[in-house]
């Protein structure tokens, strides 16, 4: 934990959480009791080899999908232990999500599509658009806003979901392999945007990449090895 998140409470934490995925006889353990805290403000790097479970460990933390055992705390509640309605709730108001695809909507504009979790949580159009415009002038896309993202560059989408992720001012953003689809220039400025995007308190991040280089960037680099996570050298 770095300096500036000593002290503070943590926004998403998990306790001793297992995920074991079986079919018939074959049973496999992919995380063995897995304990970590993220403060506001902290910038953590998840690495590891490719099969390893580190898709796994963020779709648990971000409630897509429920572990075998433990607790996942978002702001200290168990988000295992309420409906699904309400874990999309919490999903909604606290936790925000850059996947290596960008997964925007091909019919909306890059200003609807960043403002989409806005509408969902009900916020007029007047105030989500003001609030998705000012985002998307902060990641550089300010004359994109009324394009579709058929029409963007394989970065500008990436930029446009790290607007969608963060509009809605998140407590901790998940970002898995943001840069993996992208060349080496292109996943460089993807990667500076999202350590170093400075929103209005600051969120942590929680990131998983194959590439130690960015990694390294982080506050703290983990590394995923045999179900087990740990500080990684």
């Amino acid at each position: 934990m770095t300096d500036s998140a000593a002290g503070k409470k943590p926004v998403l934490a998990c306790k001793a959480v297992t995920k074991t995925f079986q079919e018939g006889s074959l049973k496999v353990d992919v995380l063995k009791g897995i304990d970590l805290e993220l403060c506001r403000g902290e910038r953590v790097a998840i690495v590891g080899m490719s099969g390893s479970g580190k898709s796994t460990l963020l779709h648990v933390l971000g409630g897509l999908s429920l572990p075998t055992s433990g607790q996942v705390l978002v702001h200290d509640q168990d988000i295992n232990r309420v409906s699904q309605k309400k874990r999309g709730l919490i999903r909604n108001r606290h936790l925000g999500f850059v996947y290596q695809f960008h997964h925007l909507l091909a019919e909306f504009t890059v200003l609807e599509n960043v403002a989409m979790p806005l509408f969902i949580r009900s916020e007029n159009r007047t105030s989500a658009f003001s609030q998705a415009s000012a985002i998307l002038e902060r990641v550089g896309l300010k004359e994109r806003i009324h394009h579709k993202p058929g029409e963007l560059s394989g970065g500008e989408r990436q930029r446009t979901a790290i607007a969608r992720a963060v509009v809605t001012r998140p407590s901790c953003v998940m970002a898995d392999e943001p840069t993996g689809n992208l060349d080496e220039k292109t996943a460089a400025r993807i990667h500076e945007t999202l350590l170093n995007y400075d929103g209005q308190d600051g969120f942590a991040l929680i990131m998983v990449t194959h590439n130690m280089a960015l990694a390294r960037q982080a506050d703290r680099v983990l590394s995923l090895e045999n179900g087990m996570l740990m500080e990684s050298g």
